[in-house]
Parts: structure tokens; sequence; C-alpha cells
């Protein structure tokens, strides 16, 4: 059993695909490369591979990342250039590399994401704060639990950093976000925040998200 990860951008009409129909996209393109991929055991086995943070669809990523196990050892570059010309339109993989055998995936090692959130100017406005906002103590917001209760939920701690940047027709916000399994924080209640501070409206159709970079605990670098 071999471990490997592929690093690739979502970008364009194909952001609107679902995160399923992703994963199916690979694994039909693994199918056609002839790479063969480790499946797991039991009743309906399926190919060992997984995305490190699935991406919200609508959301464009810069640095995706798919994790998976191969049967024998390849060379890392070449499953690159075997498998880049499978991919349609959007999808561009920007470089394939070994992973450890043992240790945690690196799923389980994401805890946080960069984030590009664009809004028209004439939505938001030029008066928004980064300061000000993360001069709040508590940024409430609303969102259902497990159990589909509406509950309200500080989100203040899991901004790690936001800045703004005032461009001619469009407010940029950039954003460094909680990302991991203990601790998660979606753009979606993020912007509601924001609503909340700036007492505008701001649809989510006229948002454009584009997700920079996924970051790992203990600095873990790829």
């Amino acid at each position: 059993m071999h471990k490997y990860y592929l690093e690739f951008s979502k970008t364009g009409n194909i952001r609107f695909i679902s995160h399923l129909d992703l994963l199916r996209l690979y694994k039909r393109a693994f199918k056609r490369s002839g790479i063969e991929l480790v499946y797991s055991q039991g009743f309906n086995p399926h190919p060992k591979l997984g995305f490190a943070q699935p991406l919200s669809l609508g959301y464009e990523g810069l640095a995706e990342i798919l994790e998976f196990e191969t049967v024998k050892e390849y060379s890392a570059n070449e499953m690159k250039e075997i498998l880049n010309p499978l991919m349609p339109e959007g999808i561009r993989i920007q470089k394939c590399e070994a992973l450890p055998r043992e240790g945690k995936s690196l799923a389980a090692l994401a805890d946080g994401a960069l984030y590009q959130i664009s809004i028209p100017m004439e939505i938001i406005g030029k008066d928004f704060s980064s300061a000000d906002f993360l001069a709040k103590t508590e940024l409430n917001v609303e969102k259902k639990n497990k159990k589909k209760e509406l509950v309200t939920l500080n989100i203040r701690p899991m901004i790690r950093n936001l800045k703004e940047e005032v461009q001619e027709d469009f407010f940029l916000i950039h954003c460094d976000l909680d990302a991991g399994s203990t601790s998660n924080l979606s753009p979606e209640l993020l912007l509601q925040a924001i609503r909340n501070f700036t007492g505008r409206p701001i649809p989510g159709e006229e948002v454009n998200i584009i997700r920079e970079k996924i970051y790992y605990v203990n600095k873990y670098q790829i």
C-alpha cells in the first residue's frame, strides 16, 4: 500500500458540481488512467480516496487536496501527467506527492483555511471595518445543530484573522478561519455575522467565495 495526495484547483462553472460528483469524477479518472487504487474490505468495497476538506457547492478552490492509496508504487509526477488530461475544464492538478504510510490522514490534520470573499461594492458599501468587526468579543449567529435545532453560536473565537481590501467595484474580505474536526467555521456563518454587523442584506448569490489554502495542525506543510 502506498499513499499520495493531489493538489488541484477547482474554478469556473465546475464549482457548481457537488462533493459526491467530484469524487465520482476522480474515481472514473483513476479507472481510465490504469492507476490501481486500494479498495476497502467488506460487502461494498470502494476505492480509498477522499478530500482533506470537502469544498462547499459554489465555492472555488485554488489548492484542494485529494488523498488516495495505490496497490503499487508509482512516480508521483507521472501520475499527475497521466491524470491531468482526463480532467474536465476547471479542474487542474497542480502537483502530486507521496505521503508517509503511517500517521494521520491530511483530513484529520486539517485545522484552518484561508478564504477570499468577494462582495459587490454597492451591496456592502465602503464603511465595513475589519478592525471594528474583530474588536467585538461576541459575533453571534444562528445555525442548526445535529438535532436540527436552531442554536446561537459565538463565532468570534473561530476567526483567526480578517482584513478587507477595497477595489473599484468589489469589496474583498480575506479571512483565516477554523476548518477542522474540532472547530469549523463556514464562510456562510461569517457572512451572517457581517450582515448582522453592517445591517445590510448581502444576498448569497451575489457573493463569490474562493478557498485559497488549507492549513494543518503542528504547522504540517504539504
